[in-house]
């Protein structure tokens, strides 16, 4: 019986490895349709101001360019959440080597 729950075990960490694999690949097909760059927000007083920075300089993006931000602030999240799949397709890589 131990035999038949490890394999069962395996089974469903290959089947999470291929669904990892498949949002990495989802995710990155959406980061080719954002633009580049990272929102930064800022308060100034009780108003929030946002920008873009391309690591070296930024540049204010006004609030009638929300869609803009909105974006931004997207792709911020899909590369996060990017990175924690990584992570964890990395350790089940480890764990299940192929």
């Amino acid at each position: 019986m131990e035999g038949v729950f490890f394999i069962s075990f395996y089974e469903t960490m290959l089947l999470q490895q291929k669904q990892l694999q498949q949002k990495l690949t989802d995710i990155q097909k959406q980061l080719q349709q954002l633009p580049e760059g990272k929102l930064i927000c800022t308060r100034c007083g009780n108003r929030t101001k946002w920008y873009r920075s391309n690591g070296h300089t930024k540049t204010y993006i006004p609030k009638d360019q929300k869609p803009y931000a909105s974006q931004l602030a997207i792709r911020r999240y899909l590369l996060e959440k990017q990175k924690e799949y990584q992570t964890n397709l990395d350790a089940l890589a480890y764990i299940f080597p192929s």
